[in-house]
């Protein structure tokens, strides 16, 4: 890359922060744009994206953008289904007009692999997987990869999305509505009930967020080929259900959890898992490690 410094868009959530602290570690200057400011240790930019008139000026420090900015989670994308196409398409449109000004070669995005493909065929699914959304927030994800697709073609751009599974990790917020393990451990730490939806069938692709931070760092250091498509899956690519998730942290915390099964939600994905074997070819991501053995040290992290 041309210079040392990234600029982490949405750096004060849960993803943003692991980020920004993982590239530091790694030599680094990572510094945050945000609609608040959260640390005085970290160079931070506050700021609306939409009204700010200093983007374009601050954005053309950074040869790279980590973009982490949404306005909705799955849940909220279906009861307020405008706000997925106000606000988050028009963000990205800004930020990429700020990019081309600026001459910013590369965006990275946090897209969702937990939810652009829908319902999974029951095998890992690969980037060339049929895509069929089944909420807001997924077909915005997705607008918002073809958006950048075509700015790579239009600006001679090197824009990389990132099909993320489902995080978890130290940070994650159990009332932000995403994150189920870190959910469930509150609730049985805090002898609260489990609210399930379904039986507890419902399978996932669950991922560390430091396996996470490393793919972004895997993208930032990308010598990027025009002849590989941009857009990488980055998950565990191993297949977990929600009631194997419940009997772990219940082993973990030795506490007999309270569950109340309520009916499933159309909006939810019921099973899905990653295929990460061409983010492995190129871009060298490679978790190793069992993901219900990470699992069982993050429960015991919440428990300490």
């Amino acid at each position: 890359m041309v210079n040392n410094k990234v600029l982490v868009m949405g750096g004060n959530g849960f993803i943003g922060k692991n980020i920004v602290n993982y590239f530091r570690k790694n030599g680094v200057e990572a510094d945050i744009y945000d609609l608040f400011v959260s640390s005085s240790e970290i160079k931070t930019y506050q700021g609306n994206i939409l009204t700010d008139d200093h983007l374009g000026e601050i954005i053309s420090e950074y040869q790279t953008i980590i973009y982490l900015v949404t306005s909705v989670s799955p849940k909220k994308s279906m009861d307020f289904p405008e706000r997925s196409y106000v606000q988050d398409v028009p963000m990205l449109l800004r930020t990429l007009d700020c990019c081309i000004k600026g001459d910013t070669k590369r965006v990275i995005f946090a897209s969702s692999g937990g939810t652009v493909y829908g319902e999974g065929n029951g095998k890992a699914l690969t980037e060339d997987a049929e895509e069929k959304p089944i909420n807001h927030y997924a077909i915005c994800k997705l607008t918002c990869e073809k958006i950048l697709e075509l700015y790579n073609k239009l600006y001679n751009m090197e824009n990389i999305s990132l099909r993320i599974s489902n995080p978890y990790g130290i940070g994650q917020n159990p009332e932000s509505g995403v994150g189920a393990i870190t959910t469930f451990a509150q609730k049985m730490l805090s002898d609260e009930k489990i609210l399930l939806f379904g039986d507890g069938t419902t399978s996932r692709d669950f991922i560390h967020i430091e396996a996470v931070c490393e793919a972004f760092y895997k993208a930032y250091l990308w010598q990027y080929d025009s002849q590989v498509s941009p857009v990488f899956n980055i998950g565990s690519g191993q297949d977990i259900n929600l009631n194997q998730i419940i009997e772990v942290i219940s082993e973990v915390l030795e506490i007999e959890p309270k569950i109340e099964y309520l009916p499933a939600r159309e909006f939810d994905v019921k099973h899905n898992v990653l295929n990460i074997n061409k983010a492995r070819e190129y871009l060298g991501y490679d978790p190793k490690q069992d993901e219900i053995e990470h699992i069982k040290e993050y429960v015991k992290q919440l428990k300490r």
